[in-house]
């Protein structure tokens, strides 16, 4: 009713300040694909303010992500979700696994670190996401934590002599459990490079 009363006045933006958050996921859904075709039909420019990133990337055509009222980084839901420009917008956007760099090392929790392929040297740092980390093989080694069953995956938390690390294999993969050792590497080429940290 909020959103037909305002669309009466034919305004020329229409700020919608978190207007699913108080709904379970399946209404959440449905609201969603709603105000995907109002906005589609009417035409009229809408100002999306939300804390779910779902939510961003699915309804945007743009994306401003703001931290403390200043702008973090501006782009498409794909520029923002695949190249996050800054490690509060990786940590936004599903990277856990978030490293400076220095001298084309990763600085870490026992100091810097060589990658296993080179990295950018203007790149301030990399952010993988789990599903980026390659479980199994690579250089450095930890110890398996935790491990959760989600569906098609099974998530992993590895504590590591460079700090922890969360990764994610498909569900019908040999699983490591908990207690055991695991080597692990973080591909360059699966990280996205951070601009700023």
């Amino acid at each position: 009713m909020a959103l037909a009363r305002s669309l009466v006045m034919e305004p020329k933006v229409l700020l919608l300040d978190e207007p699913l958050s108080n709904l379970d996921a399946r209404l959440r859904l449905e609201m969603r694909t709603e105000l995907q075709r109002v906005q589609r039909e009417s035409g009229v420019t809408m100002v999306f303010v939300t804390h779910d990133q779902d939510e961003a990337l699915a309804l945007a055509d743009r994306i401003v992500v703001m931290k403390d009222g200043v702008i973090e980084q501006l782009g498409t839901p794909e520029e923002v979700y695949n190249t996050p420009s800054s490690r509060f917008v990786a940590d936004f956007v599903g990277f856990e696994n978030i490293f400076a760099l220095e001298q084309g090392k990763l600085k870490t929790d026992a100091g810097l670190k060589p990658l296993s392929g080179t990295a950018s040297v203007e790149a301030a740092g990399l952010a993988w996401r789990p599903n980026a980390v390659a479980l199994g093989e690579g250089q450095f080694k930890g110890e398996v934590r935790g491990v959760a069953f989600a569906g098609g995956t099974r998530e992993y938390l590895i504590q590591s002599p460079i700090g922890a690390i969360k990764a994610e294999m498909d569900a019908a993969a040999p699983i490591f459990e908990p207690g055991s050792e695991i080597a692990f590497d973080l591909p360059p080429e699966r990280a996205a490079i951070l601009q700023r940290m």
